[in-house]
């Protein structure tokens, strides 16, 4: 009987419904129940030993992400991108380390992000999924060039208000905001873009590759800057999304 529950566990793992040690409390309470042994209990003892006499399995942390949203990243879209970055090569916008910029979104659900699940040993992250719409989060946006050059990152808070605690020990080196929603918006993504990001571009032609990783969902987008006037006192840029 315990293997068929190993293999049970290892199945929800890989279907991204894994079970912590509280469903499988009541799991191993119920097969106890079935097996005519209503009077075992199941507690934090005699679960880490079912653990230990299995190799296969472990308590991992999990990584929880939006079921819709891990629908959106799909081959053609995939394909898309590629080729919108091979369309950037051949106008030239890839041909210095100092003209490829990258800005790695990633946003954090503060509320479903981590727990510890029954897993297959080994694993770094278990995958789980939920319904529903996150209620707090917190985006962050690096951003760097190809030449090695490392700028603020943007830190967005889901809220209304500017909380002094999220400036300290930050030593001037983040750009923090904050909206209802805790995601990335076209005002405070342009806000950054103007304030932190174009005070250190000095290539004519320039190429922003922008990563949009949340939770499990991977998007992206590309972003291309024409200086249309190379004094440094009056640059007139003009963006446009492709």
């Amino acid at each position: 009987m315990e293997t068929e529950l190993v293999e049970l566990l290892k199945a929800c793992c890989d279907m991204g419904i894994p079970l912590n040690r509280y469903h499988c409390y009541q799991l191993f309470s119920e097969v106890a129940v079935e097996l005519g042994l209503p009077n075992i209990a199941c507690n934090a003892q005699s679960f880490r030993s079912f653990l230990d006499r299995h190799d296969e399995i472990s308590l991992r942390i999990t990584h929880a992400s939006n079921r819709k949203q891990d629908r959106e990243w799909t081959a053609e879209v995939c394909e898309e991108y590629i080729s919108k970055l091979q369309k950037l090569y051949d106008e030239g916008f890839l041909n210095t380390p100092e003209q490829v910029w990258n800005l790695d979104e990633t946003t954090f659900d503060t509320t479903n992000l981590f727990d510890r699940m029954v897993g297959r040993k080994g694993m770094k992250q278990i995958p789980s999924q939920y319904n529903g719409t996150a209620k707090e989060c917190v985006t962050v946006l690096p951003c760097g060039n190809a030449a090695g050059l490392q700028l603020k990152l943007l830190a967005l808070y889901s809220g209304k208000l500017h909380l002094k605690s999220r400036l300290e020990d930050t030593f001037n080196m983040c750009y923090h905001a904050v909206n209802e929603s805790g995601y990335m918006d076209q005002l405070i993504f342009a806000n950054y873009i103007k304030e932190v990001v174009f005070h250190e571009v000095t290539a004519v032609l320039v190429s922003f590759a922008y990563i949009v990783v949340r939770r499990r969902t991977i998007s992206g987008a590309i972003v291309k800057i024409v200086l249309k006037n190379e004094d440094a006192c009056d640059v007139s840029r003009h963006a446009r999304y492709d």
